[in-house]
C-alpha cells in the first residue's frame, strides 16, 4: 500500500513538472566561439594601490560538457550576485549565447576582476529566445551551473555555485543535466 502511494505521488510530481512551466525571455549576446568575452576595466579608487596584474584581471576558461546533442544554442550567464541566479539573464554580469560543437562548449572570459562568480547554463534546443522554467524554478530543458551539489529537485543557489577568481588564470568545468 505504501509503495502504491509513493508511486502515485511520484507520478503527480512528474506530471506537474512537465505541465507547470513558465517562459522566461532570455536576452543574451551572441559571439563566435573564438572571440573571448572581455570585462570592462573598473576604475579603481585613487587611494587603492594595485599591481598591473591585478588591474588587468585574470583569464577564465569555461568548459561545458555533457550536452545531449548539438541542436540549438548554449545560453551562459555569469553572475556576481545572488539576485537573479540562475535564470534571470538580465541580472547577470555577462550573458553569452553560442553554438554547441561535439556536445560541448568552451569559452574564455578575459580581464576578469578578482571576485566571486557563479555561472548558469541552459541548453536551448529550440533557440526562439524563450527558456521554459518548471514549477521548481529551474529550466525545463538541459541546464548546468557551477554548483557543487546536484539536486535535481532544487534550483541551484548563487551561494552553492559561487567560486573565486583571483589574479591567476582559472578554468571552470560545468556538466549539463537533463
Amino acid at each position: 500500500m505504501c509503495n502504491k502511494i509513493l508511486h502515485i505521488l511520484l507520478m503527480i510530481t512528474l506530471a506537474l513538472m512537465l505541465s507547470g512551466h513558465r517562459t522566461l525571455c532570455a536576452e543574451t549576446a551572441t559571439a563566435e566561439l573564438s572571440e573571448p568575452i572581455t570585462f570592462e576595466i573598473i576604475s579603481l579608487s585613487p587611494t587603492m594601490e594595485t599591481t598591473t596584474e591585478e588591474a588587468k584581471g585574470a583569464n577564465m576558461t569555461v568548459v561545458i560538457t555533457n550536452f545531449r546533442n548539438n541542436k540549438g544554442v548554449a545560453r551562459i550567464n555569469l553572475f556576481t550576485q545572488d539576485e537573479g541566479f540562475p535564470t534571470e539573464a538580465k541580472k547577470a554580469r555577462k550573458t553569452f549565447m553560442t553554438k554547441i560543437t561535439d556536445k560541448k562548449v568552451k569559452i574564455m572570459y578575459t580581464a576578469v576582476p578578482s571576485g566571486e562568480y557563479a555561472i548558469s547554463v541552459v541548453h536551448d534546443e529550440d533557440p526562439n529566445d524563450d527558456v521554459y522554467i518548471s514549477w521548481l524554478d529551474i529550466p525545463a530543458t538541459g541546464y548546468g551551473s557551477t554548483s557543487k551539489s546536484r539536486n535535481y529537485f532544487e534550483r541551484p543557489t548563487f551561494y552553492g555555485a559561487k567560486f573565486f577568481v583571483g589574479t591567476q588564470d582559472t578554468t571552470v568545468n560545468i556538466k549539463m543535466s537533463y
